[in-house]
C-alpha cells in the first residue's frame, strides 16, 4: 500500500510546474470520496487550472482549504467517517461487502481488459522479456570484444584492458538485474 502524503506538503508534480492534481488525488490525500471532493470543489466555485486527458486538474492551494475545513465530520457534517462494517445493521453490512466485492471484480475486469489490449503485462512476461534482452546484450558485448580486437589488431595488453571493461559492464548489468529482482520480489537471481 502506498504511503500517504500529508496534505500540508506540496506534491512534487506541482513544484515541477504541473497544472494541478485530479479529483482522485485529492480524495486519496484527504481521505474523502471523489463525490465529496467534486461537490466541495463545485460548491466553492473553484475553476480547473488545467486538464489532463480531458479530466480537470486543480491547484492544491485552491482546493485544500475547502477540503480541510470539514474534514473528519466538521461543522457542516457532510463528510462521515469511513464506515465500520462491524457496527452496521446486517442488511447494510451485506450491502457494504457486496459493494466492496463489486469494486474488486470491477478492478479485475479492468486489469483483464488492459491486458487484452496489451496495455498491462503479467509480471512473468515482463521478467521473461527483460531476461531475453539482457541475454542479447551480454552476447553482443562478448562478441563485440572479439570483433574489435580483430578489426583493430589489438595487442594482448590492449585486449586484456578491453575484456576487463566488458566484464565490468556485464557485472554492472548483472547487479542491476539482481537489484531489480530483489526490489520486486525479494527473491535472488540464480548465479548464471
Amino acid at each position: 500500500m502506498a504511503t500517504k502524503k500529508t496534505p500540508s506538503k506540496i506534491p512534487e508534480s506541482v513544484r515541477a510546474g504541473h497544472d494541478g492534481e485530479s479529483i482522485t488525488w485529492f480524495a486519496d490525500e484527504f481521505g474523502l470520496t471523489r463525490h465529496s471532493v467534486r461537490k466541495k470543489i463545485t460548491d466553492a466555485n473553484v475553476h480547473p487550472s488545467g486538464r489532463q486527458r480531458g479530466n480537470p486538474l486543480y491547484r492544491v492551494s485552491d482546493v485544500a482549504p475547502y477540503l480541510v475545513s470539514s474534514r473528519g465530520g466538521g461543522e457542516d457534517g457532510e463528510d462521515e467517517p469511513l464506515p465500520d462494517p462491524d457496527r452496521m445493521h446486517p442488511a447494510d453490512m451485506n450491502a457494504y461487502w457486496s459493494a466492496q466485492k463489486n469494486k474488486v471484480e470491477t478492478s479485475r475486469s479492468h486489469d483483464k481488459l488492459l491486458a487484452e489490449r496489451g496495455q498491462l503485462l503479467e509480471y512473468d512476461h515482463v521478467e521473461y522479456g527483460l531476461a531475453a534482452l539482457l541475454r542479447t546484450q551480454r552476447e553482443v558485448l562478448l562478441v563485440s570484444g572479439d570483433q574489435i580486437a580483430a578489426a583493430a589488431g589489438l595487442t594482448s595488453k590492449q585486449r586484456t584492458v578491453l575484456d576487463e571493461q566488458i566484464d565490468l559492464v556485464l557485472d554492472n548489468l548483472k547487479s542491476s538485474a539482481q537489484q531489480i529482482q530483489d526490489d520486486v520480489t525479494g527473491d535472488e537471481l540464480s548465479e548464471d
